[in-house]
């Protein structure tokens, strides 16, 4: 039986610490440089903002989440997996630990820059010298199984690829997702620190992929899903298919990443040559967009995040080599994800079950219900940002899926696990062990796990509740904290675009910069003041609800006449200073969706979900009776502005 599932555990149980590693941990690099600690130079400063969406704020709850999932006794390995639900909540070791801490690494300077938290500088710090330390001869970053046999499956898995841990290896690569994005990581730190080993980490972590890659022609694929020392490449008897075959996206959009950081277009090139083998060779995604089913052991199923992955790397290749010969799928693949979600909040299932693959595959079952791993969410918002940047105006798709699915899947709060209501759930009643793995001995803390955990996202929410899966063992699997977190910072950094001396506002969220600072009302009315720092010409994008004739100006309280170019309002020249503020008219929408098969009535104020019904039983989403007021809340904030920005990813 799971030690911490066990009914009646008392509450002056002693609290079970971080565990540490089981042996002795053998890095493949025990000696590395000394590097600098890392710092985010900036400007701080007291502000009386709007109490309404600031992407700045979750920022900082995300790191508390990065810097309490990290485990400091075990070189601040991450927790992949976490349970709100047991007696105890608990957070756990378990095989993916390693493949996910690359987009911590990744994440951690993007979430500092944004909001500049100081909170978790030492695991930060940890990880800069972890990753130094897995790095191999042949360029690849190696995890090391040694003290923690938690690393690989107890059986060969096949989503993953991995071999069982009884297969005796000491030092394993995955060749994809989070080690994948270990590249942008070294390359943020080389421009924080040019002097450092940064960016020759980087060039050799590029060329240790590109060694393990099939070439064909116009195609290329990895040889396998992992790879130890000296292992030959060679070409398998049957190619990687279904969620194996589709990771290879992941490589490809940072082989682009590489390229648009040091200029290195043989890169791009390679990853084209990636993206047509899922693509085309692969038939992962058809000509028309459709996700094709994964096999075994998903099923007649398609995972919504690897094959979305797929057109995001396609988007970047297409905005870096102005290649558009996936263009057209990469269209229809986004227009088709929107139809298998739900396009009001941003709600992305898991899994689709789609129509094709039925008829196709023979699936009885039909459609059935997929929680939201915020993995989706993500990708799709990061899909919909890049095709506004090569022109097509997604900016509302971006706007309402952050405002609702987005930042509603993120852990502000845990009252709700310790209120009572949860004793209406049968799960706590009567504990399951959890499905997913049964961790190790002294694999898991039960120690202050609600403190640490807050700023993480749901892996498995639903459209109306955090807790959308409660016959589940896991509620967060740390792949989608770092998602999550992810997708913050690229919103918040597209919330405005300065060029050549004109400030496009995009979204209106709050958001400080060096050239204005925004206060957004939405929506408690339609109102937005920028705060102009520098002399500028000034654009700002009117929501989808607006006619551009109900659009008024002010400049330091003045009429301000506006001119439109498409849906932007062109104010012009303002100065160092001056505050111009746009009015419009913001109203209430009902309406019913059916999302994965359930009946919803919703209230939407502008972009925001204020109202649905039903509401969720555990964490129920959308609890925003405040915002249906037109007298606006305050907050005082601490708002910072970064000396640092990472334009090339």
């Amino acid at each position: 039986m799971n030690k911490f599932l066990v009914s009646g555990r008392s509450a002056e149980q002693a609290i079970i610490p971080d565990p540490t590693p089981m042996g002795p941990i053998n890095y493949i690099n025990s000696e590395i440089p000394e590097i600098q600690r890392p710092e985010y130079p900036g400007k701080y400063y007291d502000a009386l903002v709007p109490a309404t969406l600031d992407l700045a704020e979750l920022g900082r709850l995300a790191i508390n989440a990065f810097d309490g999932m990290l485990n400091p006794n075990c070189d601040y390995e991450l927790y992949m997996g976490i349970s709100h639900n047991a007696d105890t909540p608990v957070m756990f070791h378990m095989q993916h630990d390693l493949q996910t801490l690359g987009e911590y690494f990744e994440t951690f300077p993007q979430i500092r820059i944004m909001c500049g938290s100081k909170q978790g500088l030492d695991a930060e710090y940890g990880l800069m010298k972890v990753f130094l330390k897995m790095q191999g001869p042949d360029g690849m970053i190696y995890l090391p199984t040694g003290g923690r046999p938690w690393t690989l499956p107890e059986k060969s898995d096949l989503n993953s690829g991995l071999p069982n841990n009884e297969s005796g290896i000491k030092q394993i690569a995955s060749l994809g997702y989070g080690n994948a994005r270990v590249i942008s990581g070294f390359l943020m730190y080389n421009q924080k620190d040019p002097s450092g080993p940064w960016r020759e980490a980087a060039r050799r972590l590029v060329s240790g992929f590109d060694r393990i890659l099939i070439k064909e022609g116009n195609i290329a694929y990895p040889f396998d899903a992992w790879t130890t020392p000296e292992r030959p490449v060679e070409k398998p008897e049957k190619d990687s298919r279904g969620v194996c075959g589709g990771q290879g996206a992941w490589i490809a959009l940072e082989f682009v990443r590489y390229d648009r950081a040091v200029g290195d277009p043989e890169a791009t090139e390679l990853a084209l040559k990636m993206m047509r083998y899922t693509m085309e060779e692969m038939n992962y995604i058809t000509r028309d967009g459709i996700y094709v089913h994964d096999g075994p052991p998903m099923g007649n199923r398609a995972h919504f995040f690897t094959h979305n992955m797929q057109f995001l790397a396609a988007l970047y290749i297409i905005e870096q080599s102005g290649n558009k010969e996936l263009l057209y799928q990469t269209l229809k693949a986004y227009d088709y994800s929107i139809r298998e979600g739900n396009w009001q909040t941003g709600y992305f299932p898991e899994s689709v079950c789609h129509q094709l693959v039925n008829e196709t595959y023979g699936d009885p079952a039909g459609y059935h219900f997929y929680p939201v791993e915020i993995d989706e969410v993500t990708s799709m918002l990061m899909s919909a940002l890049m095709l506004c940047r090569l022109g097509y105006d997604k900016w509302d798709d971006v706007d309402r899926w952050t405002r609702n699915q987005l930042v509603e899947s993120q852990l502000t709060w845990t009252g709700w696990l310790t209120d009572g209501r949860r004793e209406a759930c049968s799960w706590w009643k009567k504990p399951k062990p959890f499905t997913p793995q049964n961790p190790l001995p002294q694999a898991y803390t039960t120690d202050r796990v609600l403190e640490r955990t807050v700023g993480g996202f749901s892996t498995h929410a639903s459209a109306n509740d955090w807790l959308g899966m409660p016959l589940w063992g896991d509620t967060i699997f740390n792949c989608c904290t770092a998602a999550g977190a992810r997708a913050l910072y690229c919103v918040w950094r597209d919330v405005l675009t300065y060029d050549e001396g004109t400030l496009k506002i995009n979204l209106l969220f709050n958001r400080a910069s060096k050239w204005a600072d925004v206060d957004s009302y939405i929506p408690y009315t339609g109102r937005v003041d920028v705060k102009i720092k520098q002399d500028l010409d000034l654009e700002i994008r009117i929501p989808e609800w607006v006619l551009p004739k109900q659009v008024s100006c002010e400049v330091d309280g003045k009429a301000f006449p506006l001119t439109f170019n498409g849906r932007y309002a062109k104010v012009g020249s303002v100065k160092k200073g001056q505050v111009a503020s746009l009015n419009f008219p913001i109203f209430e929408r009902t309406e019913k969706v059916n999302i994965q098969g359930t009946d919803y009535l919703i209230v939407r104020r502008g972009n925001d979900v204020v109202y649905m019904d039903p509401p969720g039983r555990y964490c129920p989403f959308y609890q925003r009776n405040y915002y249906r007021s037109s007298e606006p809340r305050y907050l005082k904030v601490t708002r910072f502005v970064s000396d640092e920005n990472f334009d090339w990813w």
